[in-house]
């Protein structure tokens, strides 16, 4: 029988002090050996019984061996060492709706070996009562078995939800209370259960109810000149930076800035103070817009899946120095459109057929600043700037054109 052997590890042997005479070290590691011993023999006799020796995939993880048993890539019994109660199958088939006749099997030889839900251990009886088992330990191996399921069930990708995403982030160093802005190309997570929402509600977790979150919702187009300036709608205007902040648009929860082309949407406490004088930049980036906002208050920058040319705060800079000048000289009179409001207001606006430089060349000048450091969110392959001192980094890295001249 073929065996691949996960890493998933969920500690649940700790022993109640009411039961410290059964010995804790020892019982421990004898029950570890033991239980791994016979999820092995119990998963050779179901594939040998019920399926005639046909090959099966098994996850061991250690120290609490549970297994997952599949025949033809369809997952069909899920095992354990402990005597468990059908609350177990209940959560692992309404979480797995792909797997309705998953099963579970689990070892019935009593006393100390029950594995109950929190809701039995607090009715007491026969069983919560000899348990060995933490009243958390339920919890953990269910939520290890669910994780475990829905991998197998997409053929051993990871499924990723948003409380697992949200631990990736505070591992990175994301913290309650930050101000995070979000440039991202989702499809490169991977498999999250729950989709944009989900992604969207482990970055809110991520920095908590005292956190706020930033998404460009940029509508900008090579069409927006003085001759041909374009129109916004706060409200209907959909954006081009990706299906997370549109996802976050349809949501109507945040506040939306009022810029005709480098709008961004932002929830939490500070939202309103990072968009409201946006409608006023004389440019997409300039010190009332939520880029330079951001900086001024110390927030964060996280890149989901995508390289350093999504760096929005580099415009910041080119505008100021205007080197080089992003932004057309001439002012675009756009018609902007709030709900029943309507009116003309002038901005610069990006020049699209300005030459802009790789900002992948900034990629040394940041490390060198410690401003920027790599993590995961799913599968994805991200990038973490401290907006501050990446700002002041590119500030040194791209001077005004006078100065450029001078050094060359």
């Amino acid at each position: 029988m073929d065996r691949d052997l996960a890493s998933l590890v969920t500690q649940v042997f700790e022993l109640r002090s009411k039961n410290s005479s059964l010995g804790e070290l020892p019982v421990k590691q004898a029950r570890e050996a033991d239980e791994h011993r016979w999820l092995v023999d119990t998963l050779a006799y179901i594939a040998a019984a019920f399926h005639g020796g046909n090959t099966a995939r098994m996850f061991a993880p250690r120290p609490f061996p549970i297994g997952l048993i599949s025949f033809n890539r369809t997952a069909q019994y899920f095992c354990l060492p402990d005597e468990v109660f059908a609350e177990m199958t209940r959560r692992l088939r309404s979480g797995c709706p792909s797997l309705p006749d998953l099963q579970t099997v689990s070892l019935c030889n009593g006393a100390n070996w029950y594995l109950p839900p929190k809701e039995e251990i607090a009715k007491g009886g026969y069983e919560p009562t000899f348990s060995i088992s933490t009243p958390e330990s339920f919890d953990q191996v269910s939520r290890a078995a669910l994780s475990l399921t829905r991998r197998a069930a997409r053929g051993g990708r990871e499924v990723w939800t948003a409380e697992c995403l949200a631990r990736q982030l505070a591992r990175a160093g994301i913290a309650c209370g930050d101000l995070l802005l979000v440039h991202s190309g989702i499809r490169s997570c991977g498999y999250v259960e729950g989709g944009a929402d989900a992604i969207l509600r482990a970055l809110r977790l991520a920095v908590g109810a005292e956190g706020t979150v930033v998404l460009p919702t940029f509508t900008g187009a090579r069409t927006d000149h003085p001759e041909s300036p374009p129109t916004f709608d706060r409200k209907r205007s959909p954006c081009w930076t990706g299906a997370l902040p549109q996802r976050a648009l349809t949501l109507g929860e945040g506040i939306r800035s009022f810029h005709p082309t480098h709008s961004c949407v932002a929830f939490g406490p500070a939202a309103y103070e990072l968009t409201k004088d946006h409608g006023g930049s004389s440019t997409p980036c300039d010190a009332g817009s939520p880029f330079q906002k951001l900086v001024r208050l110390g927030g964060k920058i996280l890149i989901v899946g995508l390289d350093l040319r999504s760096l929005t705060i580099v415009h910041a800079v080119e505008e100021a120095v205007r080197n080089p000048d992003p932004c057309f000289e001439r002012p675009c009179r756009c018609l902007m459109i709030d709900g029943g409001h309507r009116e003309l207001r002038d901005f610069r606006l990006h020049d699209w057929s300005v030459v802009l430089p790789d900002y992948e060349r900034y990629r040394p000048a940041l490390e060198k600043a410690n401003a920027i450091r790599r993590l995961k969110l799913g599968d994805a392959s991200c990038l973490l700037l401290a907006a501050r001192p990446a700002f002041e980094a590119l500030a040194e890295e791209i001077p005004p054109p006078d100065e450029e001249v001078a050094n060359s």
